[in-house]
């Protein structure tokens, strides 16, 4: 029987990001020295593994977290993080500290339900730093709803799981921001998938002309559009065993 444990948000989180002082850098996840960073896994506590300062939340309205993420142990073996998406769109990250070149390869598990429109309404969302020449903050492409401590970055890309199964290991762009469809098709839907790719090789398919070896990824996590845009439709989407590696 799978047991659904409901995450609280712990709001000294949000008032820990506001009263941190001018220039003090936010806290990050770091790559191991085996060359490894778990952004949300299995082994990670299982009484609320999203409550810590590498984590933010952003939303353009007041929610209540608890309505919106759910944590699932499935035979009390394998943790996993549910996202539902609702009236109000909110991102989801978690910093990290990881050069591109080192740590090039991105898995994760996921399990997708029946969805309406073209593509799932819960899409994995990467931020870099440091490919362009310029290195500006990406002001003119913002994903951001407020302040939320988002690190410095000027890319960034949308991994999605698209209605046409045959776009599977394309790109395209939706908008202004990339996407990066890693699965697709309705008749995949409800089940469990591993994914393993190569984030080094779509960067520079996307952005040719960048600097690779300057390239940091400074967050990895989650966009959760609105049940506006999906036939007020709620879905939710399961994650876990998400992970950079060299």
């Amino acid at each position: 029987m799978i047991k659904k444990i409901i995450l609280k948000y712990n709001y000294f989180v949000l008032i820990f990001l506001v009263l941190l002082p001018a220039g003090c850098a936010l806290p990050k996840a770091q790559v191991t020295p085996e060359g490894k960073l778990n952004i949300f896994s299995p082994a990670f506590p299982s009484k609320n593994p999203l409550l810590n300062s590498e984590w933010l939340i952003d939303t353009s309205a007041s929610t209540n977290f608890s309505q919106e993420f759910t944590q699932t142990i499935v035979k009390g073996e394998s943790l996993a993080l549910n996202l539902l998406n609702h009236k109000n769109p909110y991102i989801l990250v978690k910093r990290v500290d990881a050069n591109l070149l080192a740590t090039p390869f991105f898995s994760w598990n996921w399990k997708i339900p029946v969805f309406e429109n073209l593509d799932h309404p819960v899409c994995i969302l990467i931020g870099f730093y440091g490919g362009q020449s310029d290195t500006k903050l990406w002001t003119d492409k913002s994903i951001a709803y407020g302040d939320a401590g988002y690190p410095a970055y000027d890319r960034v890309l949308k991994i999605i799981w698209h209605r046409n199964a045959l776009l599977r290991g394309t790109s395209q762009f939706n908008g202004r921001i990339p996407e990066y469809i890693a699965r697709g098709g309705l008749e995949n839907v409800d089940k469990w998938y591993s994914e393993n790719i190569n984030l080094e090789s779509i960067y520079s398919k996307i952005w040719p002309k960048d600097s690779i070896v300057n390239t940091n990824i400074v967050f990895i996590g989650f966009w959760v559009k609105s049940s506006k845009s999906y036939q007020n439709k709620e879905t939710i989407a399961s994650f876990n065993k998400i992970i950079l590696s060299k």
